[in-house]
């Protein structure tokens, strides 16, 4: 089944089928790097929130890190941010997915609003970072 002829030379047909496996494996591949990428981020920025929570607590005891106090809080707000993002990036996912299923393949906004948002919380991430290291040397 398959072939043309009983020379075993596969049809037009089958080579299509063959194409067409191939790249949805591709297409499902590269969505399960993107949703983990996305869980990943999500992770990072939530981690990092619960370790400046963490340190904004120790730093409310101790008066002589006063100063250091507006870089913890900015750097929380851009973690939280980044996790808040990451987390909603899923819905959009969702909406890129289904909107693809609707119209036969064609892409849809929301493939581009899931980019933004990411790239948008791995900025947040990183600017956190910088926002703490650079606490830091301003309080030593």
């Amino acid at each position: 089944m398959g072939v043309s002829d009983e020379s075993g030379i596969p049809s037009a047909a089958f080579n299509i089928q063959l194409d067409h496996d191939r790249r949805m494996q591709v297409a499902e591949r590269l969505d399960s790097v993107k949703l983990q990428g996305a869980r990943g981020l999500g992770a990072l920025n939530g981690a990092a929130a619960v370790a400046c929570l963490a340190l904004a607590q120790a730093l409310a005891a101790r008066q002589a890190l006063a100063p250091f106090k507006p870089y913890a809080v900015a750097s929380l707000a851009l973690f939280l941010g980044g996790a808040f993002l990451a987390g909603i990036a899923f819905f959009s996912h969702y909406a890129a997915t289904a909107g693809q299923l609707r119209s036969n393949g064609s892409s849809s906004t929301w493939g581009c609003v899931y980019w933004a948002l990411l790239v948008v919380a791995a900025v947040s991430a990183f600017v956190g970072g910088v926002v703490i290291v650079r606490g830091i040397a301003d309080a030593l």
